[in-house]
């Protein structure tokens, strides 16, 4: 089993993250949370809107960045809906992994 370790800076954090991992794996079928469909790559056009497609056969309640090839962060430029995550970032260029559930 892998270990997963976490320093957080404040309770807030911990509280936020202990909420993410609750939803990630006691809230749903683990063969659901980590599948290869649920793994999506996207470059950033930095403050303008990048329409990402997840597939998914719901509308996302969440994303985990899992992989960024500059320092770069990701926000939600809209509310993802049943077909399209939109995403907006710091940087242009920027290629991004993101597990999605």
């Amino acid at each position: 089993m892998a270990k997963i370790s976490v320093s957080l800076p404040g309770e807030y954090d911990q509280f936020a993250i202990s909420n993410l991992f609750e939803e990630l794996f006691y809230n749903r079928d683990l063969n659901e949370t980590v599948n290869a469909n649920n793994i999506l790559s996207f470059q950033t056009n930095g403050t303008t809107q990048v329409t990402v497609p997840h597939g998914l056969d719901h509308i996302p309640t969440g994303w985990i960045i899992i992989y960024k090839d500059a320092i770069s962060d990701i926000y939600d430029s809209a509310a993802a809906d049943s077909t399209n995550f939109y995403f907006k970032s710091s940087t242009t260029g920027t290629n991004f992994k993101i597990m999605a559930f």
